[in-house]
């Protein structure tokens, strides 16, 4: 019973000391993490998208034509509430 509750209060310490590590290690890391993550992450997917934006508008900017299509059938309405 004594080994046993030796086993606990040894494993708690480890657990507590680990958790401690951790916590310390993240928040002293965070801003080196979060201007990582601006600068490689974000800032690309940033750029790719507005580069995106600008091919896409050069292509809206043209004048579409648009017709109405003719179905050579009806459909029944049906009022959905």
């Amino acid at each position: 019973m004594k080994e046993m509750l030796r086993m606990i209060l040894v494993l708690s310490l480890i657990c507590g000391l680990s958790g401690l590590t951790l916590a310390t290690v993240r928040q002293a890391t965070s801003e080196r993490i979060e201007e990582q993550v601006l600068t490689y992450v974000q800032g690309p997917a940033s750029s790719r998208f507005l580069q995106t934006m600008t091919t896409t508008r050069s292509r809206i900017e043209k004048p579409l034509i648009c017709q109405t299509a003719q179905l050579p059938y009806s459909l029944p309405l049906k009022m959905v509430n």
